[in-house]
């Protein structure tokens, strides 16, 4: 089961839970299908959804921001053999 408190909850803490990382959608249901990240039935998220779900945009600063733009979350989560250890080391690298 999920752990996820908002307001405290970091998008690397969802993600380092087990089956809660996913790939090519922000957000997947039980069944693996693509839902909301918002979704009360979305049981894992990519990086960017975990990021959104978590609201961490509150805590970005500029640099945060300039983070997702050359950095860009989404490419780095859904590279070819990229694994849910790297995903989140990364976002505990960015303080999120």
């Amino acid at each position: 089961m999920i752990t996820f408190e908002l307001g405290k909850t970091k998008p690397s803490e969802l993600l380092a839970q087990e089956l809660a990382w996913t790939q090519g959608t922000d957000a997947r249901n039980k069944d693996k299908i693509p839902c909301p990240y918002h979704s009360q039935y979305a049981t894992s998220w990519c990086m960017n959804g975990a990021i959104l779900k978590c609201r961490a945009w509150y805590f970005w600063s500029e640099e945060h921001a300039k983070i997702q733009v050359e950095f860009g979350w989404v490419k780095f989560n859904d590279s070819k053999g990229r694994t849910q250890e790297e995903v989140v080391a990364k976002l505990q690298e960015f303080g999120l």
